[in-house]
């Protein structure tokens, strides 16, 4: 029987094993909110271990890696050949000598995109995808009072992203073709808040060619803080200018984000005239009582002056959403034969190079419902394990 090897991207607390990471304070401007509220979230960990038959290393095509910082992170570089219209044309690639990919080096290589994010995350969203989508993705930025759906790109500043390069080599340190790479677990947890079930990941790799002769790409999103798959809705009514109620314009409550061809129907009389109406009462997004008490961007008092909406349960159907993978989809299956199969490999090495590639970008979905005010001054971790199956003398 077959055993796995697992490479880890664990949190940055256990010490004992060998990491490549991200660390850092992360800090931004909380987009939902009009008013600027300002969240501290420290990002204390995405890192990485590697093992003696699984090779980890980023596409570095505009050298950000000076020869100094090979020398200084323990990297080699390494310029691969051309294939014709092959996968690897034209990418130079800084691999780790050792059994890690130092935090520094991430870091470094971050930081000297001067694009995207380093030490600061701040809500984004994909807005509505759906699993079928096989296009890389976009990140938008945040609805606001007077913008209910915007369609601008977020800023970059605002995410992580990172092209990840795979070998899985031989026992005799041979790099074998048409290997498959899983992310077989997630960890994600926060202290004192739920913010890190707002974390996705979006994987887009390279997975072959198609009867053309043209490049095929898988493309998902995993919420690693869930087992299952699910969705987030990207849709309804908000709480965005700090107050305890839904915003409103004349006598109708705003509807933020993107919905159907369903349009609400607003009833002739206000909240205070309908029987039973409780001014004093928190509404969640199914428009039923809020327990919790607490107003939030998604939980918020109905002003007594609005009008409700008379097809609540028509127009809420026609909300769009966000699909997600959740880990029990992801991680691959253990076969009789003990090897990993199915699941979602995050990366596949290539006939031609050898080499597997996999973008994954990192953002905070701000339609999540855990990014609300509670999330200022808190931190939270990701932690993640790659796999592959052990390789024999036979590969």
């Amino acid at each position: 029987m077959k055993a796995s090897r697992k490479v880890n991207i664990a949190l940055a607390v256990m010490s004992s094993c060998v990491t490549v990471g991200i660390f850092g304070a992360v800090t931004g401007t909380l987009a939902w909110y009009v008013n600027s509220t300002r969240v501290t979230v420290s990002f204390t960990g995405t890192s990485v271990r590697s093992s003696l038959h699984l090779q980890i290393g980023i596409i570095d095509n505009d050298n950000i890696f000076s020869d100094d910082d090979l020398l200084n992170y323990n990297l080699v570089r390494e310029y691969q050949d051309s294939h014709g219209a092959d996968l690897c044309d034209g990418n130079s690639i800084v691999w780790n000598r050792s059994s890690s990919l130092p935090s520094d080096a991430i870091n470094h290589y971050l930081a000297g995109t001067h694009t995207f994010a380093t030490t600061e995350l701040s809500p984004v969203s994909s807005k509505s995808r759906l699993k079928t989508v096989t296009s890389d993705i976009s990140l938008y930025e945040a609805p606001k009072v007077g913008n209910l759906n915007p369609t601008g790109v977020a800023e970059k500043r605002g995410y992580i992203q990172i092209p990840f390069a795979f070998k899985v080599l031989s026992n005799e340190d041979v790099p074998l073709d048409n290997k498959e790479v899983w992310l077989s677990d997630a960890l994600t947890e926060s202290d004192a808040t739920n913010v890190d079930q707002a974390i996705r990941i979006h994987v887009y790799n390279n997975h072959g060619k198609d009867e053309h002769d043209v490049i095929k790409h898988d493309s998902f999103i995993i919420n690693p803080s869930s087992n299952n798959d699910g969705a987030t809705t990207v849709a309804g009514m908000l709480n965005l200018d700090g107050n305890d109620t839904y915003d409103y314009d004349a006598d109708h409550e705003l509807i933020y984000g993107e919905y159907g061809d369903v349009t609400p129907t607003f009833s002739t009389n206000s909240y205070e005239d309908d029987a039973g109406f409780d001014e004093d009462a928190i509404y969640d997004v199914n428009d039923t009582h809020d327990t919790s008490g607490r107003a939030t961007t998604f939980t918020a008092k109905h002003n007594k002056e609005c009008k409700s909406i008379s097809n609540w349960d028509a127009f809420k159907a026609g909300f769009k959403y966000a699909d997600y993978y959740g880990m029990n989809s992801v991680k691959p299956e253990i076969a009789a034969s003990g090897d990993y199969t199915g699941g979602k490999p995050i990366a596949y090495t290539d006939s031609a190079c050898k080499i597997g590639y996999s973008k994954l970008t990192i953002w905070l979905e701000g339609w999540d419902h855990a990014i609300i005010d509670s999330a200022i001054g808190h931190e939270f971790n990701l932690g993640l394990t790659f796999e592959v199956n052990k390789i024999g003398t036979n590969h």
